[in-house]
């Protein structure tokens, strides 16, 4: 009986931690040119512009400093460390929190528009798209060694004890020498257009519209043919979402091996996860707050269209074409939450009730 009570406990638990969230716009302002990349790291954002510039916020809001690095900023990074920005003509340049210069390089190719740029510790990894890997001793300011993949790289993830760096064929996984430990393949006829690292996944967008989700050894945990072009994904959890061509918003339960999908405005040009929400910018500049239950709780049109946004406990945060920053303020569903903690005092009572009788008998 003590065992059915905390099971209910813990169920009511997750349940509060799922709670589907609303937004209202708190602040929007601008920065003068294309936003192409953003970071997130508790609460702490990194930017990286078409305007040259690098800039770090802190508690989401206030900018604590900027740096011009010479050219259009595609890739941005931030670590409990270290922020890093790569630009379109290859220059990558590493600082503290505190806006000081620790490390720079200037690499053969250029930094893509994607996250192919990942620091842990000291380490630091940069994906570029002429398809090589490189890996970086920020503090030594040395570069360790460098990779050849294929053609390009679209995205690229640091681990602790292993690196994942998904090229527009198939998916390297690689020790911290850059001694090629595995390649995870797909037929030869298609090619990669889109990828997500977690912890234990990669998300794989294939040009045939197959959705293909792998665990890093590379079983097959998800396989979805999707009705068009695969231009963004995002694994959080057990789900992974996908925003496609077709205006459509599809979220894949891994576990169970059950979707939803969701109509938008316009072209999905990026999607964000976090604890039950669901972030969706179309290219129209519509930016969509869905749940996991299949709601859509928030609509908001920006000033942008092809924008980027990121997701946390707090804020939803967008970035768009036109330089303007938005940043939505989440509310919890009030009426849920109080359901959910009428039940959970009747369930502890309840529990106090029983244990008082158990000592009495």
């Amino acid at each position: 009986m003590r065992i059915s009570i905390l099971i209910v406990i813990m169920m009511m638990y997750c349940a509060t931690a799922q709670v589907s969230a609303r937004g209202t716009l708190s602040i929007n302002y601008t920065i003068g040119d294309s936003i192409n990349s953003m970071a997130l790291l508790d609460s702490k954002i990194v930017v990286g512009s078409d305007n040259n510039y690098i800039y770090l916020y802190e508690d989401y809001t206030n900018l604590k400093w900027s740096h011009n690095l010479g050219d259009e900023v595609n890739s941005v990074s931030i670590s409990e460390r270290y922020v890093a920005g790569g630009t379109v003509n290859g220059n990558v340049s590493v600082f503290d929190h505190n806006g000081t210069l620790i490390f720079q390089t200037k690499l053969d190719s250029y930094i893509p528009k994607a996250r192919v740029i990942s620091i842990m510790d000291d380490y630091m990894i940069v994906g570029t798209m002429d398809g090589f890997v490189y890996a970086f001793d920020i503090l030594d300011n040395e570069m360790l060694w460098r990779v050849k993949t294929d053609a390009y790289v679209v995205t690229l993830n640091l681990m602790d004890n292993e690196i994942v760096a998904v090229s527009d064929k198939r998916i390297f996984i690689l020790d911290m020498e850059g001694e090629v430990m595995r390649t995870i393949n797909f037929t030869s006829n298609v090619y990669i257009r889109s990828a997500h690292i977690s912890e234990n996944y990669i998300a794989i967008g294939l040009s045939n519209n197959d959705l293909v989700v792998v665990n890093l050894f590379g079983d097959e945990i998800l396989r979805k043919n999707l009705y068009d072009n695969i231009g963004v994904l995002y694994l959080y959890g057990g789900y992974v979402a996908a925003g496609c061509r077709d205006k459509r918003v599809y979220i894949f339960d891994l576990v169970k091996d059950e979707g939803i999908k969701f109509d938008l405005s316009d072209v999905v040009v990026d999607v964000a996860m976090m604890d039950g929400n669901v972030v969706a910018v179309a290219r129209d500049g519509n930016v969509y707050l869905l749940t996991l239950g299949g709601r859509t709780a928030y609509k908001y049109l920006v000033d942008g269209g092809e924008s980027r946004a990121l997701l946390s406990k707090d804020y939803l945060i967008v970035g768009t074409s036109l330089g303007g920053l938005y940043y939505f303020k989440l509310h919890r569903d009030t009426r849920l939450l109080l359901f959910i903690g009428f039940v959970m005092c009747i369930v502890i009572i309840w529990a106090i009730i029983f244990m008082i009788r158990s000592i009495r008998y």
